[in-house]
């Protein structure tokens, strides 16, 4: 994930100074994680002569020194949780932080020690007080703030159950649907919508998240239950027509 970069910011004393401080706090959070990119080796600690390196040149490797991936948060298929997976998310798309991509799942948000986080234009101190925001937010994420932001992670968890009801628990209903009624489900003419409006209005459905991004419905038994009675009651209950014409009864 390394990125070489043409340009070496000027920095005062002061600012070089506040920089350095800036990294050696963030390289020290708990949770956060450090890869030397030509190896892919973890480290448990950048040495300052490294770090002092590396943030004159802005991130990039150094004829004596490599560059490092700091990586605030991550998360995937087999570990993490659902707070690891919004916190990716809102850096993402909040602070426009890079996200780097793997298999099962993977998703990780990362900086390049040393160099400063600063958008087209933004001059140093703007540069500095971005990185100080983000020590402060992974600083966060290792203390008290599991979560960055509550509705993102309300909205992830929608998100979540959206996708488990369309890989697998509507292929499932519409299953025993078939077997329990005799027919096929499209016989009972009831849309997928109402279906899934059943399902979903089951006010006992328990939705638990296993991993980072599998989401269960503790419930689902009880949910097919509540839809089939519901379908079936409303299919049997009988109908009389307007316009049909009542036989007299002897």
């Amino acid at each position: 994930m390394s990125v070489e970069l043409a340009i070496t910011h000027a920095y005062s004393p002061d600012q070089y100074t506040e920089a350095v401080e800036l990294w050696e706090r963030l390289a020290d959070v708990p949770r956060v994680g450090l890869t030397l990119d030509e190896t892919g080796r973890a480290l448990e600690k950048v040495p300052a002569e490294h770090l002092f390196s590396l943030v004159m040149s802005d991130g990039s490797p150094t004829r004596d020194f490599g560059a490092v991936t700091v990586i605030l948060v991550e998360h995937s298929d087999l570990h993490g949780s659902e707070y690891d997976a919004t916190n990716v998310l809102v850096l993402e798309e909040d602070y426009d932080l890079p996200v780097d991509e793997g298999r099962h799942g993977y998703r990780a948000v990362w900086l390049q020690l040393g160099e400063l986080p600063v958008v087209t234009d933004d001059d140093i101190d703007t540069g500095i007080g971005r990185l100080r925001l983000l020590v402060e937010l992974a600083e966060g994420m290792s203390g008290d703030v599991v979560c960055l932001r509550n509705d993102r992670l309300e909205e992830y968890r929608e998100e979540r159950i959206t996708h488990a009801w369309e890989g697998f628990y509507a292929q499932e209903l519409s299953s025993e649907l078939d077997s329990v009624t005799w027919w096929n489900a499209d016989d009972l003419a009831v849309s997928d919508d109402e279906i899934r409006s059943l399902y979903f209005g089951f006010d006992q459905n328990d939705w638990q998240f296993n991993t980072s991004t599998d989401v269960t419905n503790d419930a689902h038994k009880q949910a097919v239950d509540h839809v089939i009675d519901s379908i079936v009651a409303a299919w049997r209950e009988p109908r009389h027509e307007p316009e049909q014409i009542a036989l007299p009864i002897a």
